[in-house]
């Protein structure tokens, strides 16, 4: 059976140590206030390069990741707080705002990859890039992001340790990988 395409950016796995993933074990970092891309939970994120601080949608080849985006909170204009999964871009009149971020170069996630070629189990171990999307969905707050397979041994984002193992996965398009974020800026 061919396998289905659902990309929904990285989803943290476990730690490179073998523990699952706390669900506090992330960052908190600050996303300007006139910062009007959307980061979906799941994208990969790097650091604005004139502020270093402030958190911007990861690119591809050569992006300096920080981790990968799970949500976002901050008080809107009238007074109210919000929490989403998901950061629609629209940050006129809000303040206080805190992205939650997984952080840690150790974070082993899944993601999905694309469709531009197919890739086989021999690609393991090699390096790969992001495939880049400014889209996801607001109903989930889930992101599009997945693995540039045609970039597979050429760039470095990623890291490819395995194909993700289950019998709904077959080797192919669309199909899902256990992956570390190479290009990590706390690397060591």
């Amino acid at each position: 059976m061919a396998n289905t395409s659902n990309p929904s950016g990285f989803r943290p796995l476990y730690d490179k140590n073998g523990t699952a993933p706390r669900l506090n074990n992330f960052g908190q970092w600050a996303i300007a206030a006139g910062y009007t891309t959307a980061l979906y939970s799941g994208d990969a994120v790097s650091c604005n390069s004139t502020t270093r601080t402030n958190l911007e949608l990861a690119t591809g080849s050569g992006a300096n990741f920080v981790g990968v985006f799970m949500g976002v909170s901050y008080k809107d204009a009238d007074g109210s707080y919000q929490y989403k999964k998901y950061w629609d871009g629209a940050g006129t009149g809000r303040t206080e705002i805190h992205a939650y971020v997984y952080d840690s170069p150790n974070t082993v996630f899944l993601i999905e990859c694309d469709a531009s070629a197919v890739p086989a189990d021999t690609d393991l171990s090699k390096t790969a890039d992001i495939t880049a999307s400014t889209t996801g969905s607001t109903l989930t707050g889930r992101s599009n992001m997945t693995l540039k397979t045609s970039s597979i041994g050429t760039d470095l984002n990623l890291m490819i340790l395995d194909r993700f193992r289950s019998p709904e996965n077959e080797t192919g398009a669309s199909s899902k990988y256990v992956v570390y974020i190479n290009e990590h800026k706390f690397k060591s």
